[in-house]
């Protein structure tokens, strides 16, 4: 199984952790898996997608019509405790759940994928998938900040909201922004400064004009890109 060697996370310990301004960014290759949601909504704003994020909608919304990502999961599902330790004592994940911490956690589930990326919430699953491969040899800090991204996404879920609306850009989806807001709001309790939170902000499937607007709804100053 693909779940036998990877590690357990100490959530608390990389809270109190020193952040280090020069912390190497993310280094893993692959693909972001955002599954989309075809509802129709009242009032749409209608935006220019790129073409990275079009080309990762398109893969991604066949393998979900088409049941495909069942084979890209490990067979068995965890509690969400069993992999990230301390996570019912972050004070940042009862912001963000509330009164309904304790019983949110306890029925979240972990679920491990041999695909690349980082971390995505499965809306019919009730669960968290996480890159293995990620989850192995991602930096301690990223994996922080994107569990508290992806916990803003159940909330949000349990709110009843649209995660993977297709008709605004990821960047200027508001699931994606406020989640965003509540990663890039710890990111500055531990004291990173904005060159560190820039590089967190920067993936594969965004462009340097979708980071730019990004960074800039998130008040966060990127320096020049081609040091991002």
């Amino acid at each position: 199984m693909i779940t036998t060697s990877l590690p357990l996370i100490d959530l608390i310990e990389i809270r109190r952790s020193r952040s280090i301004a020069d912390e190497k960014s993310r280094t893993l290759s692959g693909v972001q898996t955002t599954f989309n949601s075809l509802a129709p909504q009242r009032s749409r704003r209608i935006t220019v997608v790129n073409w990275r994020e079009s080309l990762f909608n398109v893969v991604f919304q066949f393998v979900r019509l088409s049941r495909l990502d069942r084979l890209l999961l490990s067979g068995d599902s965890y509690p969400i405790a069993l992999y990230f330790k301390g996570i019912e004592a972050l004070p940042v994940v009862k912001e963000i759940l509330g009164e309904e911490t304790k019983e949110v956690l306890k029925d979240l589930r972990v679920r491990f994928t041999w695909m690349g990326g980082y971390m995505r919430v499965d809306p019919r699953r009730r669960a968290i998938v996480i890159s293995s491969r990620y989850l192995a040899d991602g930096d301690r800090l990223d994996i922080y900040l994107d569990l508290v991204h992806e916990l803003m996404h159940v909330k949000q879920l349990m709110e009843g909201k649209d995660l993977y609306d297709i008709h605004y850009s990821y960047t200027e989806r508001q699931t994606e922004i406020d989640a965003y807001r509540v990663a890039v709001k710890e990111a500055r309790r531990k004291g990173l400064n904005d060159d560190r939170i820039c590089r967190y902000l920067k993936t594969e499937w965004i462009s340097d004009q979708d980071l730019r607007r990004l960074a800039a709804t998130l008040k966060v100053k990127c320096p020049d890109l081609a040091s991002v």
